[in-house]
């Protein structure tokens, strides 16, 4: 699946939420371009023309807008026909300013966002919460509570109320320690009246944020107009343990609780603004920050991109998502013909997460990497155990982790399914309503019910079952372990002999396993006696 993000400018908010989106989601085909809102007013033609030679030389499968002029200037455009169209919101001011019924997806990130357009006739709307790196705005555990600097961090426009903000820390005698950037130089002039206030760290490279945000006793956000979206400043702010007063605007009306984790001001008022301060440092500001990093926490930049990950699937298909989960352990020469396998499937979509068992394991990686690069209309998730030993239960446990979808379907790097497999094990299990599991044919004469390495189950079936055992870490005891246990909780667990796939080679020379059998077999004994 191939997915173009156009967004206004690279290094401002939108454009490293699109980073964080590229970031955790290399498996999926992305491409990212920015064509800033000035200059395709002033340059129509010109970017118009890039816009589009990019979706022709692409040829992505979903179109994803970040700005809505942009969006609403390029959508018109012949070369979206065809397309899936995604547009998200960023702020409220524009969203109704044109007609998005020709987006299969509206995206915004608070709920009073989703009311408006819901309200108005739209009905493809959901809300995605921005997300940031909260190992990266570490939290301040050695916070002074009598720190009284002020903190603020955005443009510097009018309606964010840098100037009140000034105001009120000469009224507490105090300092405005300030990030961002001056973006209207004649409200900036204005601020100047308290220019004794101003502590300016603007162009703050972005490993010297955190530093920042440290030296902060309270962070301010007064937005004024009631229609931003974020902010990040304030999420960034929660995140390394400051306390936060602000207006209940964007996702601070969603997540903020006036108290317990931050203060809520009312907009356009100085008198409460002021007040709102003074209550913050006499308040208990260690538990409030406290509770604003428990709420903050997730809102983690994961989150959001598995989210938009999610959302690219459901946008793109109807189906459910089958994650194929493939442990492998030093045979690049057969793991390729298992992707093939899958590759090959009349069912969309499906994702493919191969977990490599082997300590170095170079030439598999360089084999499965290979194949992923050659085949990019099939997402690929490549991940390792780093385990010495026997380790096909945690190999599975960490693709369940790493799974998108509804469905797993767990398959060992010996087993090539016929190219109707998945269709078979999806439509059969679907019959099933309640908790279930359905193996498959591979051809091993008497172990119709040896159910581990070719079977699907829904993802939060296997969860709720708590997972593969890692304590059997010898070869030999996996199929009956999981196979006792999900009995045992009551799973329907059904043949489907419709869906098979072929034995590339058998693992049954007992002598030389013959004692790692015999111990995994008392290991499921003592289980049960």
């Amino acid at each position: 699946m191939k997915i173009l993000i156009v967004q206004d400018f690279a290094g401002w908010a939108i454009g490293q939420l699109s980073n964080v989106i590229v970031k955790h989601n290399k498996h999926l085909d992305i491409k990212i371009i920015s064509i800033p809102p000035k200059e395709l007013r002033a340059y129509h033609f010109e970017k118009m023309r890039e816009f589009e030679d990019t979706v022709n030389e692409f040829n992505p499968d979903v179109i994803h807008f970040q700005y809505w002029d942009i969006a609403n200037t390029l959508s018109k455009s012949s070369v979206c026909e065809g397309k899936k169209l995604i547009l998200t919101h960023h702020n409220q001011k524009n969203l109704l300013s044109h007609d998005w019924h020709n987006f299969d997806v509206l995206v915004c990130h608070t709920k009073k966002a989703k009311n408006i357009l819901e309200e108005a006739g739209y009905f493809n709307v959901e809300i995605i919460q921005h997300g940031i790196d909260i190992e990266k705005f570490k939290y301040k555990e050695d916070y002074e509570t009598d720190n009284n600097v002020l903190g603020y961090v955005g443009r510097i426009v009018p309606w964010k109320g840098l100037y009140e903000i000034l105001k009120s820390a000469k009224e507490l005698d105090t300092e405005v320690l300030m990030m961002g950037r001056i973006d209207k130089p004649d409200y900036w002039n204005k601020c100047q009246e308290f220019e004794e206030q101003m502590d300016i760290r603007f162009n703050t490279p972005d490993e010297k944020q955190t530093e920042m945000y440290h030296e902060m006793g309270i962070y301010v956000g007064n937005s004024v107009d009631n229609l931003e979206e974020g902010t990040l400043g304030l999420l960034e702010a929660m995140a390394c343990g400051i306390p936060v007063v602000t207006t209940a605007s964007g996702e601070g009306a969603d997540i903020i609780k006036d108290g317990e984790n931050g203060i809520i001001v009312d907009f356009e008022n100085y008198d409460s603004l002021k007040d709102g301060i003074e209550r913050m440092m006499k308040a208990d500001r260690n538990k409030i920050r406290e509770n604003a990093w428990n709420t903050v926490r997730q809102l983690n930049e994961q989150r959001m991109a598995r989210n938009y990950e999610n959302l690219y699937y459901r946008t793109m298909y109807k189906n459910n998502i089958v994650s194929v989960i493939i442990p492998t352990c030093k045979r690049p020469e057969t793991i390729t013909k298992v992707l093939d396998g899958y590759k090959e499937q009349t069912y969309r979509p499906i994702e493919l997460i191969v977990i490599n068992d082997e300590v170095d394991g170079k030439e598999t990686e360089s084999a499965v990497l290979e194949w992923s690069k050659n085949n990019k209309e099939i997402p690929l998730k490549y991940l390792k155990t780093n385990y010495s030993g026997y380790g096909i239960a945690m190999a599975r446990n960490i693709g369940i982790f790493e799974a998108t979808g509804h469905y797993i379907i767990f398959n060992d790097d010996r087993y090539v399914p016929e190219c109707d497999a998945v269709e078979y094990f999806v439509n059969k299990i679907k019959q099933i309503k309640n908790r279930s599991a359905v193996w498959g044919q591979k051809g091993d004469a008497g172990k119709r019910d040896f159910i581990e390495n070719f079977f699907i189950i829904r993802k939060k079936d296997i969860v709720n079952a708590g997972m593969f055992n890692e304590r059997i870490d010898e070869y030999g005891g996996q199929s009956q372990e999981i196979r006792e246990r999900l009995r045992n909780l009551g799973y329907d667990l059904q043949y489907e002999p419709a869906a098979k796939c072929e034995v590339l080679f058998g693992t049954h020379n007992k002598s030389k396993k013959r004692y790692e059998i015999l111990r995994s077999k008392i290991k499921l004994w003592k289980l049960s006696h």
